[in-house]
């Protein structure tokens, strides 16, 4: 009987939280009953081989929606911070990573418009 009581608990929890794949600017997360709009990124994280005076962050910019209600939200990370998070309309959105990390050898790293965001939504 624990086992089943177990094994239903990890499928409660694991439905809580949907596998979500990163997207990019403009593109969306979806999940049961909230859809989320990543609008823009602004990473100023100090590169990789570069020497600087503060690790800069990377500042990601949302658009919650769900049903007609719709909220604006911003999550930031500091160097190589590991989430942020914030909770709205009843989910937890935690921001996990942005990538990929600036690289003063690689220029495409540093194009904000593709990094790809990776955020978690937890229904509460």
């Amino acid at each position: 009987m624990k086992t089943h009581n177990l094994i239903a608990l990890v499928l409660i929890l694991f439905a809580a939280c949907a596998k979500l794949e990163p997207v990019k600017t403009g593109q969306f997360f979806k999940t049961d009953g909230v859809k989320v709009k990543v609008v823009s990124v602004s990473d100023s994280r100090c590169p990789t081989g570069a020497f600087c005076v503060t690790e800069g962050q990377v500042i990601v910019n949302f658009l919650a929606t769900k049903g007609s209600a719709s909220e604006s939200f911003q999550l930031q990370l500091t160097g190589t911070d590991e989430g942020a998070d914030t909770v709205l309309m009843g989910y937890v959105f935690k921001l996990k990573t942005v990538t990929p990390f600036p690289d003063v050898d690689d220029p495409t790293t540093q194009v904000n418009e593709e990094k790809l965001v990776d955020l978690s939504i937890i229904k509460q």
